[in-house]
């Protein structure tokens, strides 16, 4: 969560430095990049220029542009003369950031709450102001999308999804190479970044015009080497734990306990290894062996960090701790409970989780990577519930079963995409997801969404028709999209590992024409932004027609619209209101009364 007041006791040792044109041939000077604090700065940047929108939901930018500020804001620097030498991501979380990662979410369930409290009507005419463009959670595929899009671009050899946090890395790289950190983690300051490295942060870079040779970038650089220097400490370490501990210490106070002999507190230990010179960064190719593939490094390599994470922990690709394991305990030798934190999706609160859709996908994705474990093993998912943050148990199949599970998926698919050759291939994937969504609806005995809610869907018209039941059927869909992307990652990393045992061969060998399906897959950004949705050409005439052929295959009657809904309410208001004219109002009490659920869930979502 960060050292409060470390950012303002420091200031005023900053220096003030600019990067020209100029300097572009020299490009000597490093820049290594905290990758989670640039995708934020540039979504953020984007959301500002977003105009017109009539709610929060049309003023978020599209995963596109997002990416490409990105691409944008690294080539900026290197025009001003700085060489991007490296970007790094978490590719896992210790567990000691439970807390703050189960406190995080819950701040975005809260904001949501909020808004959908103050914005029961999204379809408002009037454009919102700036300070309401912030009024709901970021993008939730906001960082794969920015990983996926440098991956892509010139900078995919500095692009290094880790396994640790990224700031580490940061530190590390400047330490043994030099050079500035671009970040919005004022923490980095404390880190041990060897005798030339500096930070900047995001905010604090802007653009200046100078007389005579034009636009330039200038920011405020913080060198903790020069600054623990003036203060006469070894490094500022010793400083900011007395800060943490009382953020009301000046820091000449802080600096003094520093330089005291006194011992520190038991909890000093802890911060030292997190922040001090002590800290070992595993490397990306570190497993158990000491020895992968390069195919398992590279599949490993191109993870988005919440799968990254599971999956490292699940298949213990995650490096051995120094000294010998300890003994497993009686829980963990039965069975294996593995924790996936899910994005934050952007659905109706009032509303069961848009997570629930694809659930079945992911937990095939999970038991995959369980197949080579001799025990069961049990999933625990971090999604809303209600207004609440909390987890839901998902038991992993057996082999047998995996390997049933994927080849029905592998037929399923098939016949999905079977009929849809005339599509772009973004709208049979999605169309796909529609299919795979609805299946499962019917098969949980849910409400499938009306005609004219897909058709809007699949046409991409929900721009012009916002309401709730539209976001959530547009967050559900987002859902069984991303599991198939997650089922696509694991599978490859499960492919990648190899070398099992004869039954894993066999599960293998049935996954491998499922994982080469999926590797046709469009890219997240392509999926998920309207702009690439509209381009395929089919207008609502046809997607009238997909919708009619989808009905009839799930053996359903066609759901009735919210708004033909109201029309048949009013008609029977009328038909009351007469009877009771007619003094036929008697009949009523023949009428049978509809029992009202005490869920109060259910009464929100209706």
């Amino acid at each position: 969560m960060g050292i409060q007041g470390l950012l303002h006791a420091v200031q005023p040792y900053a220096t003030r430095i600019t990067f020209t044109h100029d300097s572009q041939s020299d490009g000597t000077e490093s820049a290594i990049i905290d990758g989670p604090g640039l995708a934020y700065d540039v979504y953020n940047r984007c959301l500002t220029r977003q105009c017109g929108a009539r709610n929060a939901f049309e003023a978020l930018p599209s995963y596109g542009e997002v990416g490409a500020a990105a691409v944008a804001w690294l080539e900026g620097l290197e025009q001003h003369g700085l060489k991007v030498t490296a970007a790094f991501f978490d590719g896992s979380l210790p567990d000691s950031k439970k807390d703050v990662r189960i406190s995080r979410l819950q701040q975005c369930a809260n904001q949501l709450v909020s808004f959908r409290a103050l914005n029961k009507d999204l379809t408002t005419a009037a454009s919102i102001s700036p300070t309401k463009k912030s009024s709901l959670p970021a993008l939730p595929f906001l960082v794969p999308v920015v990983i996926e899009t440098l991956l892509n671009s010139r900078f995919a050899t500095i692009t290094r999804v880790e396994p640790g946090e990224a700031d580490a890395y940061c530190a590390q790289h400047a330490k043994a190479n030099g050079g500035t950190i671009f970040t919005s983690d004022s923490d980095l300051l404390v880190h041990d970044l060897g005798a030339s490295g500096k930070v900047i942060l995001f905010r604090d870079l802007e653009a200046v015009h100078i007389a005579g040779k034009g636009t330039a970038l200038a920011a405020s650089q913080y060198h903790p080497a020069a600054i623990a220097a003036r203060l006469q400490l070894p490094d500022l370490v010793k400083a900011a734990f007395r800060l943490k501990e009382d953020p009301h210490r000046s820091l000449n106070a802080c600096v003094k306990l520093a330089k005291t002999a006194a011992a520190m507190h038991a909890e000093y230990a802890d911060f030292a290894t997190e922040y001090g010179a002590t800290r070992v960064c595993p490397r990306l190719t570190d497993d158990p062996t000491g020895h992968p593939t390069a195919d398992l490094s590279k599949a490993l390599a191109r993870l988005d960090p919440r799968i990254s994470e599971y999956v490292r922990r699940q298949a213990r690709l995650l490096p051995r701790p120094v000294g010998p394991p300890p003994p497993p305990s009686p829980s963990t030798q039965t069975n294996q409970i593995q924790d996936m934190y899910l994005p934050f999706l952007l659905d109706d609160p009032g509303k069961t989780s848009a997570w629930r859709c694809g659930s079945p996908i992911r937990g095939l994705a999970y038991s995959v990577l369980n197949a080579s474990s001799q025990s069961p093993g049990s999933v625990h998912e971090f999604e809303r519930k209600g207004t609440r943050i909390s987890f839901t148990p998902m038991d992993l199949l057996d082999r047998e079963h995996t390997q049933t599970t994927a080849c029905a998926l592998l037929d399923r698919l098939r016949d999905c995409s079977s009929g849809s050759r005339a599509l772009a291939a973004v709208q049979r994937w999605r169309l796909c997801s529609v299919r795979l969504l609805c299946r499962q609806l019917v098969e949980e005995d849910r409400d499938v969404p009306s005609r004219a809610e897909l058709v809007s869907l699949l046409s991409n018209t929900i721009s012009t028709t916002y309401t709730w039941e539209m976001v959530h059927l547009d967050a559900q869909v987002q859902a069984v999209l991303y599991s198939l992307r997650m089922l696509h990652q694991i599978l490859g990393v499960f492919l990648a590992m190899g070398d099992g045992d004869v039954e894993e061969t066999k599960l293998a060998a049935s996954c491998t024409p499922l994982h080469s399906l999926l590797q046709k897959m469009p890219r997240l950004h392509e999926l998920l932004d309207s702009a690439a949705r509209s381009s395929s050409g089919a207008d609502a005439t046809v997607w009238d027609a997909v919708v009619t052929e989808l009905y009839a295959e799930l053996g359903i009657d066609e759901p009735v619209d919210e708004v033909e809904m109201q029309k048949r309410r009013k008609r029977q208001r009328k038909k009351k209101r007469k009877r009771k004219k007619d003094g036929a109002d008697s009949d009523a009490a023949e009428l049978p009364v509809k029992k009202v659920s005490s869920n109060m869930f259910d009464v929100l979502a209706r």
